[in-house]
């Protein structure tokens, strides 16, 4: 069985009420792309991922949508041990939740 999750990161932050894009996140043919661009691809991303998984007979988990901290980083989307454990109990928990067999 397919368990497809979507990908947490920082380069979008909230300030002022608003979301703005860490600058210059990644690179593609010459152009430099900030963090909105990056959260938008991988918003479209998620959604083909999470529609082919689900009609696949997998389940899909939106762990991108999770409020994680910066501290739960070393950079803007590799997890450090802290946020490891977070992210093993919450899928641990959907697993239960979903009744994917551990």
């Amino acid at each position: 069985t397919a368990i497809c999750v979507s990908q947490p990161h920082l380069y979008v932050q909230e300030r002022g009420g608003s979301k703005r894009g860490v600058a210059r996140v990644f690179e593609h043919q010459g152009v430099s792309y900030n963090g909105l661009d990056y959260d938008a691809s991988l918003r479209a991303l998620d959604a083909v991922m999470a529609a082919r998984c689900v009609q696949g007979g997998g389940h899909f988990l939106p762990v991108g949508t999770m409020p994680f901290s910066p501290a739960d980083f070393y950079d803007g989307v590799h997890m450090n041990p802290a946020g490891a454990r977070k992210l093993g109990r919450y899928l641990a928990e959907a697993f239960v939740r979903q009744g994917i067999p551990l």
